[in-house]
Formats: C-alpha cells, sequence, structure tokens
C-alpha cells in the first residue's frame, strides 16, 4: 500500500470522526436544553400544594380520608382518629411498619385541617353577628322612619297652632331652639361615650392579649401544668403568687417587668372552674 493512499485514508477517517463528535455535541445539547425544559416544567407542577379532607363525622372522631399533594408527591392518607389505618404516596401503598416515618406529615396536616375549622366556624359566628345587626339596623331604620312621620305631624300641629297664636309659636320657637341645643350637646356626649367605649374595647383586648402571653408563659416555665390548672394568680409590685404559693423574686422581676404597666398595676385572675375572673388595673 503507497504512502499517498495511507495518508488520503488517514484524512478522509480524520474527517468523519469530526463529524461525528460534532453531530454527537449537538445532539447532547439538544437533549440538554428538552430536559432543562421539561425539568421547568415538572418544577412548576411539582411546586403546586392542595389539601382536600373527607370526614364521617363532624367532631373528627371517626375516618378521615386526606389527599395530599405537595412538591410533586401526591398523598392519601385514611385516618382513625390521629392514627394512620391506611396510607398511599404516589399510588403506591405505605406498609404500616413504615408509618411513623409520615407522622411529622400528619401532624402538620391535622393542625392545617383544625386551623381551617376555627377559621370557618369564627367566619360562621361573624357572618350570624352581621345578620342579626343588619336586623337591628332595619329595626332602628323603621323606628327612625315612624319618628321622622310623629315629627312632621308635630310640625304641622305646630304651624296650625302658631297661625292661631304667634306669640305662643314664638315660644314654640324658642323652645325648639334650646331642645336642638340639648340635642346636639346630646349627640356630642353621645359620639364622647362611643370614643370612649371604642378606647376601652381596645383597651380590654390589649389586657386580654397581655394575659393570654402571661398564662403561656407561666405554662413554659412549667409553674403549672397547663392553663386549666391556674386557678388563681396575683401579680403587683410586691407579690407574684400562683395557686397560693408565692414565687421566687427572679420569677417575680421577671413577670413584674413584662407585664406590669406602671409601678401601681395589679392582675389578679381567679378560676373556680365554673367562672373565671381577671382584673387588670
Amino acid at each position: 500500500m503507497s504512502a499517498y493512499f495511507l495518508k488520503t485514508k488517514n484524512k478522509k477517517m480524520k474527517s468523519k470522526f469530526l463529524f461525528e463528535l460534532v453531530l454527537v455535541i449537538a445532539l447532547v445539547l439538544q437533549a440538554g436544553s428538552i430536559n432543562a425544559q421539561e425539568k421547568t416544567e415538572k418544577q412548576q407542577i411539582e411546586g403546586r400544594t392542595s389539601l382536600n379532607v373527607m370526614s364521617d363525622s363532624p367532631d373528627g372522631s371517626g375516618e378521615t380520608l386526606i389527599n395530599y399533594s405537595e412538591d410533586g408527591h401526591r398523598y392519601k392518607i385514611r385516618l382513625s382518629g390521629s392514627k394512620i389505618i391506611e396510607m398511599f404516596v404516589d399510588e403506591t401503598k405505605i406498609a404500616e411498619q413504615d408509618y411513623t416515618k409520615y407522622d411529622s406529615l400528619v401532624k402538620k396536616l391535622l393542625a392545617q385541617i383544625e386551623k381551617d375549622r376555627k377559621q370557618a366556624e369564627e367566619d360562621r359566628k361573624q357572618a350570624e353577628k352581621d345578620r342579626q345587626q343588619a336586623g337591628k339596623d332595619r329595626e332602628q331604620a323603621n323606628e327612625d322612619r315612624k319618628q321622622a312621620e310623629k315629627d312632621r305631624e308635630r310640625a304641622e300641629q305646630d304651624r296650625q297652632q302658631a297661625e292661631k297664636n304667634r306669640q305662643q309659636a314664638d315660644e314654640d320657637r324658642k323652645r325648639a331652639e334650646q331642645d336642638r341645643e340639648q340635642a346636639g350637646k346630646d349627640r356630642e356626649q353621645a359620639e364622647k361615650d362611643r370614643q370612649q367605649a371604642q378606647i376601652d374595647r381596645k383597651r380590654a383586648e390589649e389586657d386580654r392579649k397581655l394575659f393570654n402571653e402571661m398564662m403561656d408563659e407561666i405554662v413554659k416555665e412549667k409553674l403549672v401544668e397547663n392553663k386549666e390548672a391556674l386557678k388563681s394568680l396575683v401579680l403587683d409590685e410586691n407579690e407574684f403568687t400562683i395557686n397560693g404559693i408565692k414565687q421566687s423574686d427572679n420569677l417575680h422581676n421577671q413577670f413584674k417587668a413584662k407585664y406590669l404597666k406602671t409601678s401601681s398595676s395589679r392582675i389578679n385572675y381567679r378560676n373556680s372552674g365554673q367562672s373565671r375572673g381577671i382584673t387588670i388595673d
């Protein structure tokens, strides 16, 4: 075989190899682009979260079926109370001995379900309050219309009386002016009372919030086992007692600094089991 033939053959093989290499690189780049697009679409789908709950008893004491999707995984969980009795993940049935691996997920879902239930109950109560208030507003509007009609009738009588006796009409006008002035004063006082009531409601809400925070801290500090175990509490500048037991100076200073508004403030709580009383001065 001549040297020229070998040289030509090697050149053709090198060209063929370069062509195939370029083709492979192009295919790899195209596949990478497709995979990236598919990955982006998959991430968008996997990022969606949904929760659907079906229960055969309103109080949650019976069986509950939860369908839940998160991060691209689908969970189907059947509970008895808070105990898993059957579970599927992405259509794959989970063995009973592996249920404990999903305890944190179940706790999270049950917490969300309870939160949604409470919010729905609060919304229902608020809707009922709004309905009752609307009824009261309609009744008040009817009363106002009746009163307006009476005022018009009285005005007509006053005009007739004024025609009969101008002097009496002058006295009536003076008296009416006095009544309007008094009505203006009454309205001003009513507005002051309304504003004071708003301030009082806000202060009461702040006091309730402050006391609830203090109860949480008392339980956190393990001064009582739970909120129901708190039967009495006194906190002021001079003492801090819980259920009749005087607390340490460190705890007294800690709670005094955090929950007493002034040095003369005092918090007194009593829980007899049948009734509770809170006084915050």
